[in-house]
């Protein structure tokens, strides 16, 4: 008597030890959905696990990460573009829709031209929901094709691969560096719209006020928005209801003559969470920030004295330093400092009573600041401050700064100084806990850490986008380095 088909599934979906292969009952779909989560050589080892899995990796949407490297001439064809030979290579081999599709290019964006002609001609990219270029070489010549400005292009041509991707697309990055800026002409960015964008990013973009205002009118559900190292426009006006995370920058060190970002101004964004602000070290001009609507703006950060201007409600800084103050801001609970005195730290927790989180970073050693007392108590110190971060902790010259926090902070948990020291040895720890007064902490369940690393201010800018980090600031929760 033959053996009933279910005692032959269950003898079929036994692991090599006997136990149950619970995987293989799973559902064809959410294989799919699995393996598309995959980075792309993740994706297509699958294939190697049983002969279920063959044609699954080649049906999943697909998420295609490529890097072309340098080492090719500036006179390279299109044939040579070893880019287009993987990319056809791999829609050859593969079926299903590509989801994600990022490009970092490290050769002459000349022979962009082949692989623009592919996005624009495979049906495979109808549903394209991200897109990422980031190129590290001169564009000059390619963007001026490329976006529809510049030698031997019309001004009103638009590439189809970016207007063809434009309904679908969920996240788009256009990032240019090294020593040419791309252009998008008034032309071209009238035609952009992006109905489903909820993730944008241009770095190193040349564009008027006009056009960028124009495209940001037009992406209807967008949540995070990065401008950095930008040139074109000076003024910067946000009116979002949508909105979460905003993050701009100052100083592009190769637009000397161009017009640069200096306002911003927030006039309405309801649902707006935290400002991220930068000024790279070559730019030494002032910039203006203007906050008139963002009742749950909650992070702000990494201001120095280079903001010569802050508005917020009511509260009114000039280089960081109260000059107006009918009421103070109850919403702001992490604030980023950079190079600031202590008595500006002091008054600026005065305007917001309620920060929990502090971060401070230093270029230099600040001067010695041991005058400088907590003659009477108030409300952050007292109720709120909880955690205490200091990058590039200078050991003596930052003690006094830190153990004014030691010594006043009644709920303080957690300090957390970063040390441009090869090794934090047992000896140097213990001179810096005396330094610091511990003994005398006024929380007592106050812990003190010592690390050596400092990550880059860019690895920080990434958080823009992270929305599910709470505390875009806080480097031990950064996943930059998992991806």
């Amino acid at each position: 008597m033959g053996k009933s088909r279910p005692a032959e599934e269950s003898r079929r979906h036994k692991e090599p030890h006997g136990g149950p292969d619970l995987i293989s009952g799973v559902p064809d779909d959410v294989l799919l959905e699995i393996i598309a989560l995959l980075p792309t050589a993740d994706g297509a080892r699958t294939q190697i696990l049983s002969r279920r899995w063959r044609p699954l990796w080649r049906a999943a949407p697909l998420n295609f990460d490529a890097e072309v490297g340098g080492g090719v001439q500036a006179q390279a064809t299109d044939e040579d573009d070893g880019s287009t030979t993987a990319l056809g290579a791999l829609l050859h081999t593969h079926r299903g829709p590509v989801r994600r599709l990022s490009l970092r290019w490290r050769r002459p964006f000349d022979c962009f031209r082949a692989v623009d002609s592919e996005l624009q001609q495979s049906p495979r990219f109808d549903g394209l929901e991200e897109f990422e270029i980031h190129s590290c070489h001169n564009i000059s010549s390619i963007y001026g094709y490329w976006i529809g400005v510049g030698a031997g292009a019309a001004k009103d041509q638009m590439p189809s691969s970016v207007l063809r991707f434009a309904p679908t697309l969920r996240v788009l990055s256009i990032c240019f560096r090294m020593d040419a800026m791309a252009q998008i002409s008034t032309e071209a960015a009238s035609a952009l719209g992006f109905p489903h964008l909820k993730q944008l990013t241009l770095d190193g973009i040349h564009v008027s006020e006009d056009s960028l205002h124009g495209i940001l009118s037009r992406c209807l559900v967008l949540e995070s928005l990065a401008l950095l190292m930008n040139a074109g426009f000076r003024r910067l006006r946000i009116s979002s209801p949508t909105l979460r995370s905003l993050g701009t920058s100052i100083g592009v060190p190769c637009t000397h003559g161009h017009e640069k970002l200096v306002e911003l101004v927030v006039e309405d964004a309801p649902l707006l969470e935290r400002l991220i602000h930068h000024a790279y070290g070559c730019a030494s001009y002032p910039f203006t920030i203007r906050i008139i609507q963002a009742p749950k703006l909650k992070a702000l950060g990494q201001f120095d004295d280079k903001i010569s201007t802050f508005e917020i409600g009511t509260v009114v800084l000039k280089e960081m330093a109260p000059v107006s103050l009918p009421n103070v801001i109850r919403a702001v609970k992490i604030l980023a400092l950079k190079d600031q005195y202590l008595a500006c730290v002091i008054g600026l927790l005065k305007c917001f009573p309620c920060i929990q989180k502090l971060h401070m970073t230093f270029k230099k050693p600040p001067e010695s600041e041991e005058n400088v007392q907590c003659c009477v108590p108030f409300e952050c110190l007292d109720l709120h401050l909880k955690m205490l971060v200091v990058t590039n902790y200078h050991e003596e010259s930052d003690a006094s700064f830190v153990k004014f926090f030691v010594l006043n902070a009644r709920v303080l948990e957690s300090i957390k100084l970063i040390a441009p020291r090869i090794e934090c040895d047992e000896r140097w720890i213990t001179s810096q806990h005396m330094l610091l007064q511990l003994k005398d902490r006024a929380s007592q369940s106050l812990r003190v850490e010592f690390r050596t690393t400092s990550p880059c201010i860019h690895s920080r800018m990434k958080h823009i986008h992270d929305l599910d980090m709470d505390n875009p600031f806080d480097m031990s929760l950064c996943k930059c380095r998992r991806r």
